[in-house]
């Protein structure tokens, strides 16, 4: 029944199964499918999604330490308060060189001269500036 329908999961192979007189819980029918997939003779349902993703297992040291989730971006923004043009960009570190790359970008696609800045924060942004 799998075969036929690779994305149903174990509680709508448990209705599609009772339709047909067997009487199974959607647990055992998770442990056939998990025992299937383990064994390779089973698909398992986000692979015919394309979403299979090997676990990443943490490097233990023997200390505690918190996950890593993804990559965190910092968004560089300017915003003209005349004719509400915005240019925006994101960058993986607030470093004083992205803020100079994003100052060029700014003087470059505003569409009136550049006459103020103001910066919030900023401490890393005094080399460049």
């Amino acid at each position: 029944m799998r075969q036929r329908h690779p994305f149903m999961g174990k509680s709508r192979l448990r209705v599609m199964l009772a339709r047909e007189g067997l009487e199974l819980g959607a647990s055992t029918i998770g442990r056939i499918l998990a025992k299937g997939v383990r064994l390779g003779r089973v698909e398992p349902c986000a692979f015919c999604r394309g979403r299979v993703r090997s676990r990443r297992r943490r490097d233990f040291n023997g200390h505690a330490r918190r996950w890593r989730y993804g990559q965190h971006l910092k968004e560089f923004k300017a915003v003209s308060p005349i004719g509400k043009h915005m240019v925006a960009r994101a960058h993986a570190r607030a470093t004083a060189h992205n803020a100079e790359r994003f100052l060029d970008a700014v003087c470059a696609e505003m569409p009136h001269e550049l006459l103020s800045v103001q910066v919030d924060g900023g401490g890393e942004f005094m080399a460049e500036f």
